[in-house]
C-alpha cells in the first residue's frame, strides 16, 4: 500500500475512534463520577498493554524498553492523565460540545511547539487550516456560553479547558521527538504501561481513603470500556501517522474528530443543532482541506 495512502486510512481511523471517544465519555460521565471514570480507563489499559508487549515480543523476543522510552513515555503519560483530569472535570459540568470546542486550539499549541522544539516548518495553509478547526468547532460548540456568567464556576471551566489544551498540544511534540529513536508500538507500549501503573496507584488511594472501589457499575462500565477501547485504537493510529508525517500536520488534520463527534452527539445525545454549528461544520472541513493539502510539506 502507498504511504500516503497508508497514512490517510490512519487518519480516517484515529479520527474516527476519537470522535465516538467523546459520546463514550459524556455518558459514561452522567453515571458515574470523574474520578472513577477515569481511574477505570487508567484500569483498561492494562490489558492494551498487555497486548503491546506481546506483539513487541513475538516482533523481536529480546526487545526491552530503553530509559529514554520510559522517560518520554513517563512525561507525556503524566501529560495525558493530568489534561484527562481536567478534561473530564469540564465534560462534568459543561456539555460535551462546549467543551471540546474549546479544547481543539491543542493544535494551535502543536503548530509552533513543533516549529519551536522540532524545527518544522511553519506552513501558512497549515496554520490558516488549524485556526479554521479552531473557530469552526467553538462555533459548533455554542461557545458563546463561555462569556455569560464570569463567576468562579466559569473561571473554573475555563482553566480546566486551557490546561487540557495546553498539555495536548506538547505530548504531540514529545511524541514525535520520541519516534526519532524508538517505534510507534513501543511508544504506546511505555504509554500503557505508565497508565496501567497510574490504575494501582488509583487502587490505593482508593483504598487509603476508604472510597468505594473505583470498579464502575456494568451500566456505567460498558460505556468507560468504549471510550477506551476508542481512546487507545485512535492513539495508535495516531502513533503509526506521527511516524509517517509531521507533528504539526498530523496532529492539525486529526484535530477534525470534533466534527465526528458533533454528528454523533446531535444523533446519539439529541444536542441541540442550529445554524451556528452548520456554520462551525463547513469552518472545519475547509479547515481540514486545506491541513490535507499540506500533507507532503
Amino acid at each position: 500500500m502507498p504511504t500516503s495512502l497508508f497514512l490517510n486510512c490512519l487518519i480516517v481511523f484515529c479520527i474516527t475512534c476519537w470522535g465516538a471517544w467523546g459520546i463514550f465519555d459524556k455518558v459514561a460521565l452522567q453515571k458515574a463520577s470523574t474520578y472513577r471514570v477515569l481511574a477505570t480507563i487508567a484500569l483498561l489499559s492494562i490489558p492494551f498493554m498487555l497486548g503491546t508487549l506481546i506483539y513487541l515480543k513475538c516482533q523481536n523476543p529480546l526487545w526491552m524498553p530503553s530509559l529514554e522510552v520510559m522517560l518520554y513515555t513517563l512525561a507525556t503519560a503524566l501529560a495525558v492523565l493530568i489534561a484527562m483530569l481536567c478534561y473530564l472535570k469540564a465534560m462534568s459540568v459543561s456539555e460535551a460540545s462546549l467543551v471540546l470546542g474549546a479544547t481543539s486550539a491543542y493544535t494551535l499549541f502543536t503548530q509552533f511547539g513543533s516549529f519551536f522544539f522540532l524545527k518544522e516548518p511553519l506552513v501558512s495553509e497549515r496554520i490558516i487550516g488549524s485556526i479554521l478547526i479552531t473557530v469552526g468547532v467553538i462555533l459548533i460548540s455554542g461557545s458563546t456560553k463561555l462569556g455569560l456568567k464570569p463567576d468562579w464556576s466559569t473561571l473554573k471551566l475555563l482553566i480546566y479547558m486551557v490546561l487540557a489544551s495546553i498539555l495536548w498540544g506538547a505530548v504531540g511534540v514529545v511524541e514525535k521527538k520520541a519516534l526519532s529513536f524508538a517505534s510507534p508500538m513501543e511508544l504506546f507500549w511505555g504509554k500503557a504501561c505508565w497508565e496501567s501503573l497510574f490504575a494501582v496507584i488509583f487502587f490505593v488511594y482508593f483504598k487509603i481513603k476508604k472510597k468505594p472501589s473505583f470498579v464502575l457499575e456494568k451500566s456505567a462500565f460498558w460505556w468507560v470500556f468504549g471510550s477506551t477501547f476508542c481512546l487507545q485504537a485512535g492513539s495508535i493510529a495516531y502513533l503509526l501517522a506521527l511516524a509517517l508525517a509531521t507533528a504539526s500536520y498530523v496532529v492539525t488534520i486529526c484535530g477534525c474528530y470534533p466534527l465526528l463527534m458533533y454528528l454523533l452527539a446531535v444523533l446519539i445525545l439529541k444536542e441541540s443543532f442550529n445554524m451556528q454549528r452548520l456554520t462551525g461544520i463547513a469552518l472545519v472541513t475547509i479547515g481540514g482541506i486545506l491541513t490535507q493539502y499540506t500533507q507532503t510539506l
